[in-house]
């Protein structure tokens, strides 16, 4: 019936010798693997914890919005590059362009104002009001172009001015790298100004 089993039962002796057996080396190289495992993560965590601790100094940006040019408004754009000398003060490049690539141009009223660029640099300072938010001034000088229409109709100079620029920004610094938020500037001397949604990428 096979119960052959029954008439041979073995030994406590003979299941230790058959079954298989983990010496106490053999645990101790484990734990040391383990734990030379463990001790590798934790470094590299530890480095990319300090390595993402690091201040960003750099940083570019886009903004897109409008400008208001005397009476008249056009979409822009605008590009920034900037360096953040301490976690307050930093200096900027920026450059705006219109975003009308087909413009009114020669079709300006006698008189009438039409954006087309900006260049320039400003100085920014920063207030923080928590962890996150920020409200940023800037001071720079731009120089400010765009079409004007000339008193004999369907005709316009070109004309580029230096203007100081003031602006002011409300900014979310979501993370280390990354924040968003509104600007609003104005071109003092020629009677401009400009609000957009901005973004920055910091490294």
């Amino acid at each position: 019936m096979g119960f052959g089993w029954l008439a041979h039962p073995r030994t406590v002796d003979e299941c230790r010798d058959n079954a298989p057996f983990i010496t106490g080396r053999q645990i101790i190289d484990n734990i040391r693997i383990l734990a030379a495992t463990l001790l590798a993560a934790t470094t590299c965590a530890a480095q990319a914890q300090s390595a993402d601790a690091a201040p960003t100094h750099w940083h570019v940006g886009v903004q897109v919005g409008a400008v208001k040019d005397h009476s008249k408004t056009d979409p822009a754009i605008q590009a920034t590059f900037g360096y953040d000398i301490n976690s307050t003060f930093a200096v900027e490049a920026l450059a705006g362009l219109s975003l009308l690539f087909i413009r009114t141009g020669e079709f300006l009223d006698p008189g009438e104002r039409e954006y087309d660029s900006t260049t320039g640099v400003r100085v920014l300072a920063t207030l923080p009001l928590d962890d996150h938010w920020r409200v940023v001034g800037g001071l720079g000088v731009v120089n400010f172009g765009d079409d004007v229409g000339t008193a004999t109709s369907g005709h316009h100079d070109t004309s580029s001015k230096t203007t100081p620029m003031v602006s002011a920004s409300l900014m979310y610094r979501k993370s280390r790298h990354f924040s968003f938020g509104v600007e609003a500037a104005s071109f003092t001397s020629s009677h401009a100004s400009s609000v957009g949604l901005k973004s920055e990428w910091h490294f």
